[in-house]
């Protein structure tokens, strides 16, 4: 307490200041002063511990009070309503740099859910939106899907919604997830190729492992749900950024790993049906909820892989997906005549 007692007394006097829009630039360069040598206390102390976990506690518990007297003194400028804004918001850059000091070397699974200073956003929202419009305008200009970049935004849209707590964890992974962006779409050496290159654009989203259900469902889809393909395209491959987006989750390339262990069917089941009266069974009984799954596509990507119908070795899943709406009246009539057969079976035999 008492290595962060002269800051902290600092930073009340400050805060009043701020409120009552009486702030100047000269008290910011003496807190800057303060902060400098309040850091080299602190990080000093941590080198007394013999555990380096014990030093990355106690540097993260420093880091939660200036965080905290960080978002003071940004509340009481944010009260007066006036020009007082900017020289606040110095002084918060002033501890946001100091926390940078004290948690650079904390590593990322300790760090938590340990929340960023609101006024940190403030002061780079608009840098993270403009390095993400210059990424997202080459991947239009080459041809990106918009569904696809709608899920690209996400990061950057979490960053800088305020409404939303962001932790410091959120912020290193979109540090990597630009950074592997600008990598991946600056020019070459003979040129930016004219369009976005399917495998290229799903070995990026790897790299950087922006692991949501929503992304590994694009990937197994552009992969036509074939494991054969998935395995071969994934097995060569590592991760070069070492944080996923949802530590919660799996990372995307241990996640296609276990769907290609789970989807190792061999044998598949023949129907003597063809393909669009296999999709629209499948329709119907998703439909009255005896098949469970979350929407229709895991449905077809199921099914294409466990079942074959007549004369049909394998079912390509873009084929059974796109027939899971057919509207045929043959097959319409087929199925309830199936059905009609069903029920006599079960009257025979279940009596």
């Amino acid at each position: 307490m008492e290595k962060t007692k002269t800051l902290q007394l600092l930073l009340e006097q400050l805060t009043e200041k701020a409120a009552a829009a009486q702030l100047t630039l000269e008290e910011i360069s003496m807190l800057a002063i303060e902060a400098q040598a309040t850091a080299n206390r602190l990080l000093q102390a941590a080198l007394e511990f013999t555990e380096s976990w014990q030093a990355d506690r106690y540097l993260r518990i420093q880091a939660v009070r200036i965080i905290e007297w960080d978002d003071s003194l940004w509340h009481a400028a944010q009260s007066t309503g006036n020009d007082t804004h900017p020289i606040a918001l110095e002084g918060c850059r002033v501890l946001h740099r100091l926390c940078r000091e004290l948690t650079r070397n904390i590593s990322s699974t300790d760090i938590g859910t340990l929340l960023l200073p609101q006024s940190f956003r403030v002061a780079e929202r608009n840098n993270f939106a403009h390095r993400w419009a210059t990424i997202r305008e080459t991947l239009e200009n080459r041809g990106g899907d918009e569904a696809l970049l709608h899920l690209l935004d996400r990061p950057v849209e979490k960053f800088v919604a305020p409404a939303l707590g962001y932790s410091l964890y959120d912020y290193r992974y979109l540090l990597q997830y630009l950074e592997g962006w600008e990598a991946w779409s600056a020019p070459t050496p003979i040129g930016t190729p004219a369009n976005v290159d399917k495998l290229d654009l799903i070995t990026q989203l790897i790299h950087i492992d922006y692991n949501t259900p929503r992304i590994f469902s694009c990937i197994v889809e552009a992969l036509d749900g074939d494991r054969e393909a998935v395995e071969a395209f994934i097995h060569p491959m590592g991760l070069a950024g070492p944080l996923p987006y949802a530590p919660e989750n799996p990372g995307l390339l241990e996640e296609l790993k276990s769907w290609i262990g789970e989807n190792r069917v061999s044998d598949p089941l023949t129907m003597g049906m063809s393909v669009p009266e296999l999709a629209v069974c499948a329709r119907m009984l998703h439909g009255v909820g005896l098949i469970l799954e979350r929407n229709l596509e895991t449905v077809a990507r199921k099914v294409a892989r466990g079942f074959a119908t007549k004369g049909t070795h394998r079912i390509q899943y873009h084929s059974l997906l796109k027939k899971l709406h057919v509207r045929d009246q043959d097959v319409k009539h087929t199925i309830k005549g199936w059905l009609g057969d069903m029920g006599r079976w079960l009257e025979r035999n279940m009596n």
